[in-house]
């Protein structure tokens, strides 16, 4: 995987996203004295965001990050079904 620790642009030039995937075309194009470590507050990049999708698909199957065990939300986990506790 090439998921790496979070880095983000200084120059107003570039947009305000934090990048964490050396295969990003857009972070890899910001020189290294451009770059500070972390997300600096920033939004996370999409390209990043899909790179992690294509990584995670790979791993557990096609439409795994939208369905698969990580994903698909509480309401499709089997103990969200039915009522919870009350209290007497």
């Amino acid at each position: 995987m090439t998921t790496t620790p979070m880095w983000h642009p200084i120059r107003a030039t570039d947009r305000p996203v934090y990048h964490d995937d050396t295969r990003c075309p857009e972070g890899s194009a910001i020189d290294l004295p451009y770059r500070r470590p972390g997300d600096g507050g920033c939004a996370p990049c999409e390209h990043c965001v899909e790179f992690l999708v294509e990584t995670i698909e790979a791993i557990w199957g096609v439409g795994a990050a939208a369905t698969g065990p990580l994903g698909g939300g509480l309401a499709e986990h089997p103990r969200s079904k039915g009522p919870g506790p009350t209290t007497p």
